[in-house]
This record gives C-alpha cells, structure tokens and sequence, in this order.
C-alpha cells in the first residue's frame, strides 16, 4: 500500500538507489521479472472432475463467441480482417469436429488461435476456474525471455539451478520448439510480438497455456545450460501455497507511485509510476499525489524528470490526463473517439449489463455509438485540455517496455506523439493509436465454461487516422538486458538514462 506522504524539506541524493524516507524505493533489478504478479490472483488447487464434453456442445460455444465479437466487441476489425477471424472460426470448427468430445481446459486451448486473431491484447482466454488449476501443479521456474531465448531469474539452490542459466528443453521438447508453438496463439495489439514472451514470464499465465495445450505435468524434466555446462534436472511443480507464498514475498515492496532523486545528477528526479490501477490509490488520492510531486519538481528546480513506465499494465485513464496536463507544452486532445457497437448488452451472460443511458451517446453515421462527456461521472477525457499553469517544462526521458500496457502505453503514445519525452527500452506492449478496453467483462461459455474477456469499448487517439499502426510506441534507444545483466543485477535500461543525462 502506497502510504501517504508530506514533501521533504529538501531532495535528497542517493546512492545505489537506497530507500529515502518518506519514500519507498524499490530495488531497480531488472524490473521485468515482476510482469503481472501484482493483477495476479491467488492460485488455489482443487480436482476437479475433468469431465469431457461433446464437440456438438463445443461448436455450440464456438457459435456463441462468434455472436459476442461481432456484436459485443468494440472494435473486432480493428487490426485484422474479418474474412481473417472468419478463416480462424472454420479452422477451429473442423479441429473440434474430428474429436468426439473434449475437456473445457483443452477446449481452451483450440479457442485460443481466434482470440490471438483479434490482435487485441484485452480479449483473453482463460481455463474454467481459472482460479486454481484443478490439481497442476504450477511451473517451476521463473525465466525472463532475452533475444527470445529463456533464463532463470530466481535460483533453486535445492536443485542446483542458478541465475543465469538458459532453459534448453522441458520435458524433453526444445524450448525454441516449444515456444514457437505458444507464442502464435497468444493475445497481443496489433502486431506487436514482444508482449507475448512477456506475458510467459507469468508462472501462473505460462502454466495455464501449458495445460490448454496439453503439456502440463507434476514434475518437470529440464534441460539447462549454465557457463556453457548442460545439466539435467527433475523438478516438483509448485503447489498453491508454495506459489502464493512466493508471489507475496515478491509483491512485499511494491508501491504504485515512487518519485526520488539521483545522487549523480543535479537537478534530476525519478518518477516511477508502477500502476495506474485505482485499486491502489483508495487511501492515497493519485491526483493528490501527482500534484505534490509536480510542485516538488517546481520547488527544487528540477530540470531533468526520468518517468519509468516499465511493467505498467495500465488503468485509469483520467489519471493518464492529469499527467499530460503536467507534462505538455500546449493544448491538446487526449481520446479522439471513444465508442460501443451497442446501447445495452443484456444478450451477454452478465447481469452486470443494462441499457445506456442515452445522454451518455451519440448514434453516428456508421450506426455505432459515440460516448459523450456524460459517460463519466468525474473527468471525462474526450475534449481539448489546457496544460496546468505548473506544468514541468524540462527533459523527459521516459522509459518503457513490452508491460507497458493499455493506459501506460496510451501516455507513452501521447508524450511521443506530442515529441515531449526520449523513450528508451523496449516497443511498448499496447497500441499507439488506441485501444480497446474500458469495461472487459469475463465471460463464460455456456458448454465448456471456458472464460474469454471481451473489451467493449473502443478508444482511438486523436492522431488514430494520421498516424495508423499496428505497432506500439518504438523507444528512442532500445535497450534490453543481457544475462551478464541479470547476474550483476544491473538495471541496464535505467543507466543509458542516466548515461544520456550526462553527456
């Protein structure tokens, strides 16, 4: 939890980024083996009957996501062609046709290609119960992709498995084999192929896939090599409690919002926004916060602001605004469009859904409707915004990779756009031009139980027609940790920032 805080009397300096009260540092070791752990629910283990369901119920459910997409989801063409989605439900049709009856977690795994289809990163596929994995354990190993190769992040001293050591087969399939299975049918925007290796670097995520695909098992057979030595190693999975257990002790220091000062540079603060989820900002007003810290910035004269957005999978958007309005030069749109395919969604198996009320839309010509500032209760987005009169007018330098996601890659994509900031890192993991997310009810089918999110409204950025791409925002600098890296601790990505500021 973020706690409260006052402004110190003064911006201290550190040294090897210590924590500095009243701020909570987080360690910088590279920032990508924590992907998702903080969204992540706890994992429980129960087991479940596995029983099997009939391929004339399954094409029932394939026929139902077919009506949900075309009718329900905000922008299904988006990134792909609809003679493209319509290939995929065929393929997948006549997969499911030649078994005569399959488990909703297998199930799962056939449906995953039309998902991935869709090129949007907020439609997922998840296993009945997501919740728990019916009785798998969880995958052992905790790896980081570089160059699309696997490392282990966290060491097993008990298994001999140590930092730094490149994951060659599992269980007798070659990783590169493996994975280039896997990441084909995974969800992304656009074409933006790094955020799928990121979202595997989730135990519970690559787990889940595992199981839809067949491939999971109580123990794990992996080959390793480690300072060009190859071993061999039979390792138990996780149980539930092991899993969650390591889970809190990696989530024990995270803080959505940390701003601190670099002891080598004058004049230099760091802002690392971890989240813009509001669930963590319920004791702690974000716009509070962002507000002390900009007069903070003002206060000390700072000149240079380092912004880390790496692993930030997104959140409110209105916090996205407030942050523009302190980093922009001059008046600007943030979304140019938000819009829906329907008035209500009562044909979806939700009872959270209901009519819309109508001063909250416009029908337009396309026969879609246009969200107006009614739409929210509190800081609609759509308009144009003036900059804060305190709004900081030094470098930016801002660093992101492929968990930069949804909201998070959307103020990247502004800063960009607007030629406010110097990105280093990575491609962002979310689309330049927009997304499409706002409400993303998790839906089960009827028969199999499988769960799909399906975002319903979609969200173009002013610049979406101008500047179309099916890309994310592409850094400045791209900088990506080598294993050397991981073994030292070093933040790579973190010191070509700093070394910029010094030149």
């Amino acid at each position: 939890m973020f706690l409260p805080f006052k402004m110190s009397p003064s911006l201290h300096l550190r040294k090897k980024w210590k924590t500095i009260s009243p701020f909570h540092v987080i360690s910088s070791f590279l920032v990508i083996t924590c992907l998702f752990l903080a969204c992540e629910p706890s994992i429980s283990q129960a087991s479940g009957n596995h029983s099997l369901i009939s391929a004339e119920a399954l094409l029932q459910d394939l026929d139902t996501l077919k009506v949900w997409i075309a009718k329900a989801h905000g922008d299904p063409y988006r990134f792909t062609e609809k003679i493209a989605l319509e290939q995929e439900f065929a393929t997948t049709k006549e997969k499911v046709k030649k078994q005569k009856a399959l488990s909703g977690e297998s199930f799962a795994g056939i449906v995953m290609p039309i998902i991935a289809a869709l090129k949007d990163g907020h439609a997922r596929v998840f296993l009945p119960n997501y919740d728990h994995f019916e009785g798998h354990p969880i995958f052992p190993l905790r790896f980081v992709f570089i160059n699309k190769k696997p490392f282990i992040i966290e060491p097993l001293a008990s298994e001999g498995v140590s930092i730094g050591a490149e994951i060659l087969e599992i269980n007798g399939q070659s990783a590169a084999s493996l994975f280039n299975e896997i990441i084909p049918i995974l969800p992304r925007d656009g074409d933006i192929e790094s955020i799928r290796y990121r979202k595997l670097q989730n135990q519970s995520y690559f787990t889940q896939v595992l199981i839809a695909l067949n491939k999971a098992t109580q123990v794990y057979d992996i080959k390793l090599r480690t300072n060009g030595q190859i071993s061999s190693h039979i390792i138990q999975g996780l149980t539930s409690g092991e899993y969650n257990k390591q889970r809190k002790q990696s989530n024990k220091t995270f803080q959505p919002l940390i701003f601190d000062s670099i002891d080598s540079l004058k004049h230099t603060a760091l802002l690392d926004i971890n989240s813009l989820n509001p669930s963590y900002f319920q004791k702690a007003n974000f716009y509070q916060q962002i507000d002390q810290i900009f007069q903070a910035l003002k206060t000390h004269e700072v000149q240079h602001l380092i912004i880390d957005l790496r692993n930030n999978t997104g959140g409110e958007d209105s916090y996205v605004l407030h942050l523009l309005q302190y980093l922009l030069k001059a008046p600007f749109e943030m979304h140019g469009e938000v819009s829906f395919t329907q008035n209500n969604y009562k044909f979806l198996p939700d009872g959270r859904h209901w009519d819309i009320d109508p001063k909250c839309f416009k029908v337009n010509k396309e026969g879609r409707y246009d969200a107006t500032a009614a739409l929210w209760e509190e800081h609609p987005t759509l308009g144009v915004f003036t900059p804060f009169k305190d709004a900081f007018k030094g470098q930016v330098i801002v660093l992101i990779n492929a968990s930069t996601f949804s909201a998070a890659a959307d103020f990247a994509a502004m800063l960009h756009f607007h030629q406010r900031a110097t990105f280093i890192g990575e491609e962002t993991g979310g689309s330049y031009i927009g997304n499409v997310s706002g409400y993303v009810p998790t839906l089960d089918l009827p028969h199999s139980s499988v769960k799909i999110n399906l975002p319903l409204i979609s969200i173009k950025h002013p610049f979406f027609d101008s500047h179309f791409t099916n890309r994310g925002v592409i850094p400045d600098h791209r900088v990506q940790p080598e294993i050397e890296a991981i073994r030292q601790r070093q933040d790579v990505v973190m010191r070509k920032a700093i070394h910029i500021l010094h030149q």
